[in-house]
């Protein structure tokens, strides 16, 4: 059983992210609490069954008792988030990597609360008690500096802490780059792109050395690349066409499955560090994919030269218990 006493003080007051694990086939509940200088609590147990929520404000009411019929999973591997957003008054948890695509359970504190209908006729938020009695009467801002008051997070039983992310999880973060000569107000406010100044320092210095305009299959020197690659993968007796027969049973000596596998091929001075740093070049044949995998802390920008593809993220890489 993971326990631990020691309290996690939030980056920012009111918002965060944190990441945790728990004993795989535990059958305690994980628990731990958001807690401010006063009496409010953010009091959080999540068992295999369900996620329970319970929000205690410094006033003398009852608390706003939350349950969701989602919990933890029996999977190797498998880790667990919960965003604290004040901006929002928001609540989410999830399994495996962090974003929004991943949200098992969202809780908003004006929209999903028992009284939205009395909220959307004025500009108060009452708290309805069993019988449907008005017990108590905030504004919504008092909601959100009751958020923005909370600072550590205490009472942790049954977890064990990953990390704590300063940002509470809102929109999906893009997968695709662009420059800032091409970047439109549009793709932000969309989340549609990336600036590339938003990278780590050793993903700006990779996708400065492929993101150049002349960085390309078709050159002068050399104008039908793309066209001599197609020729060499369908072509019998060809070096292409070789490679990927002779990688079809990489994954399973048994069961060759062409499909199953690419090429990928060291440009430059190879560094001794598969596959080659900085640059490997990829090349897949229509329909074929890997097997799922994991590039553990591994940084890589990925530049499409010629056609498209197609990737798909997966929340953690783990196996069910059994």
């Amino acid at each position: 059983m993971y326990f631990s006493k020691k309290s996690l003080e939030l980056p920012v007051h009111g918002q965060v992210t944190y990441l945790f694990t728990t004993p795989l086939g535990s059958e305690t509940p994980a628990k731990f609490q958001f807690l401010n200088k006063n009496s409010g609590k953010i009091k959080i147990e999540i068992s295999n069954e369900n996620f329970n929520m319970s929000i205690q404000t410094e006033k003398t009411m009852p608390p706003i008792q939350i349950n969701s019929k989602t919990g933890l999973i029996s999977a190797k591997n498998v880790f667990y988030w919960v965003s604290l957003d004040s901006q929002h008054q928001a609540i989410k948890f999830g399994i495996g990597e962090a974003r929004p695509e991943t949200v098992k359970f969202s809780y908003n504190l004006l929209t999903d609360s028992p009284n939205l209908e009395q909220i959307q006729k004025t500009t108060s938020f009452d708290i309805l008690s069993q019988n449907d009695k008005v017990i108590s009467t905030e504004q919504p801002e008092s909601y959100k500096k009751f958020f923005e008051s909370f600072s550590t997070i205490k009472n942790i039983s049954n977890i064990k802490p990953i990390k704590l992310l300063r940002d509470p999880i809102i929109n999906p973060v893009p997968l695709k780059i662009k420059r800032i000569d091409e970047l439109t107000m549009s793709d932000i406010a969309e989340c549609k792109y990336l600036h590339h100044a938003f990278l780590t320092q050793t993903n700006q210095q990779l996708f400065n050395c492929i993101s150049g305009k002349n960085f390309g299959l078709d050159d002068d020197y050399f104008p039908d690349f793309s066209k001599a690659i197609q020729h060499s993968i369908v072509t019998e007796g060809c070096w292409c066409y070789k490679k990927l027969q002779e990688k079809s049973t990489e994954f399973n000596p048994d069961k060759p499955n062409i499909n199953e596998t690419y090429l990928r091929i060291t440009l430059g001075r190879n560094s001794g560090e598969s596959p080659g740093i900085p640059y490997v070049m990829e090349i897949w044949t229509s329909n074929n994919y890997s097997p799922i995998h994991s590039h553990a802390d591994s940084n890589a920008i990925i530049r499409v030269l010629h056609g498209s593809i197609n990737v798909t993220l997966f929340p953690f890489l783990g196996a069910t218990d059994a």
